[in-house]
């Protein structure tokens, strides 16, 4: 099972140095078209989600939640503007 992160640039950034590939939406279209794609493509098993990016409020991502099991859906919290603490 592998991972996707879809979230920031920051996020995508920090998560590439463990091998996660990340998506960085601009608009909500490009989230939805990233969840959509996520759901098409199989052995993804776990979705990490930036706090920025579940506030777009995408159909794909409610949808993805609804179907339960795999893949699993963490999203991850905001930090804090200034906050350099892990």
């Amino acid at each position: 099972m592998r991972i996707r992160l879809v979230g920031d640039a920051d996020d995508a950034l920090g998560f590439s140095l463990a091998g996660i590939e990340g998506i960085v939406p601009r608009d909500r279209r490009e989230a939805d078209r990233a969840f959509a794609a996520i759901e098409a493509e199989k052995g993804i098993g776990l979705v990490l989600v930036s706090a920025a990016v579940e506030d777009l409020s995408s159909p794909a991502l409610e949808r993805l939640k609804l179907l339960g099991g795999i893949p699993a859906i963490v999203v991850l919290p905001a930090r804090a503007r200034g906050d350099t603490s892990p």
